[in-house]
């Protein structure tokens, strides 16, 4: 719930933004109408309305009431109803206005020391053609794909195992990524990830981890971008590279 407050005392601090310059409750003076009006609150707490509003115009809030009253010049007192009656929606519904959904395609491609694949056919082709010919290995093979659907503004977390085939030991290699997503706005044309981060480990007897990474980037939607190589302490792969696709849902 404390996160909910947050976001929507955020949303309404965003709003009164729009309220005039001189719109300050020490600006009035004696000259000026002054009005008062209550004003009720179903899905805010009505003391954070009343901390946010309170250096535009006199206001007081009731807890027990759910309401808050204004005081102030007519246009000041109107602009901060209007905005009020905007961001007093269920939580979900304010989500929905602000909040997308986007989709993430991550594909792990491993430096390999044998011929690895042609990679002919995948929509792959062209990054890895990219790759060969900045990083000289021997070959490339795609490890695994995962698809990657949330919210933005959230933590998205997915994990995955590699096929027992890339590691030469008895035991088994696993990854775990986590992804932040900055707000992402209808039409987007790109998607800011506020941290990406990416661990490769093998499990058995005991933990112990192959590659890492750690970084924020922002993305063009529907492009492939290679997000960065690690070093793999594993003596079938020669390095790891992360590439992502990311699209906003309409």
């Amino acid at each position: 719930m404390l996160v909910t407050s947050r976001i929507i005392a955020l949303a309404l601090a965003v709003g009164l933004a729009v309220l005039p310059p001189s719109a300050t409750a020490q600006e009035s003076n004696a000259d000026q109408k002054i009005v008062r009006k209550v004003v009720r609150v179903e899905h805010l707490n009505a003391e954070e309305v009343a901390g946010l509003l309170h250096e535009w115009i006199s206001v007081s809030a009731s807890r027990p009431l759910r309401a808050v009253a204004l005081a102030g010049p007519p246009d000041r007192v109107e602009e901060a109803v209007r905005v009020i009656a905007e961001m007093d929606v269920p939580f979900a519904t304010l989500e929905a206005r602000t909040a997308r959904d986007v989709d993430l395609t991550l594909h792990l491609v491993a430096a390999v020391e044998d011929e690895g694949e042609a990679f002919t056919a995948s929509p792959l082709r062209a990054v890895v053609e990219q790759l060969r010919a900045q990083f000289p290995h021997h070959g490339y093979r795609l490890l695994d794909s995962v698809a990657i659907r949330g919210r933005d503004q959230r933590m998205l977390q997915v994990g995955g195992a590699l096929p027992r085939s890339i590691d030469s030991q008895d035991s088994r290699v696993n990854y775990d990524v986590q992804v932040g997503l900055a707000p992402a706005e209808k039409g987007a044309t790109s998607v800011q990830i506020q941290r990406l981060t990416f661990k490769m480990y093998r499990s058995g007897g005991s933990i112990q981890v192959l590659a890492e990474m750690d970084t924020r980037l922002t993305i063009p939607t529907d492009k492939l971008v290679v997000v960065g190589k690690a070093g793999v302490d594993d003596p079938l792969m020669e390095g790891l590279f992360v590439v992502l696709s990311a699209r906003v849902v309409e």
